[in-house]
């Protein structure tokens, strides 16, 4: 016969290990709170790539950018539509012509 302090080892031994209930949403909700954070530092500029980035330069959690994507779809934020650099110079160079 087991005694109680047997069965509860017991128990945490075989248990399958799953979070608890709301353990992913809570996890979520903190990562929501810094992708926040982030993105009005960026002044709403960064997207879900840049984001995760930045999470990962700040020595923070690791995390997959599909859930930063994910998340940011959730709490609806979107990068702002900024214009794209352009080049101010051809990028071929042009040669002299030296038959002249």
């Amino acid at each position: 016969m087991l005694d109680p302090g047997d069965r509860a080892l017991e128990f945490l031994l075989l248990a399958p290990h799953r979070p608890g209930p709301g353990g992913r949403q809570a996890a979520d909700d903190r990562l929501a709170a810094r992708i926040r954070e982030v993105h009005r530092d960026s002044d709403c500029t960064y997207g879900a790539p840049r984001i995760t980035a930045e999470l990962r330069d700040e020595g923070g959690q690791v995390v997959n950018h599909k859930r930063v994507a994910r998340i940011m779809r959730t709490i609806g934020l979107q990068p702002s539509k900024g214009s794209r650099r352009t080049w101010s110079q051809p990028r071929t160079l042009h040669r002299p012509d030296l038959r002249r």
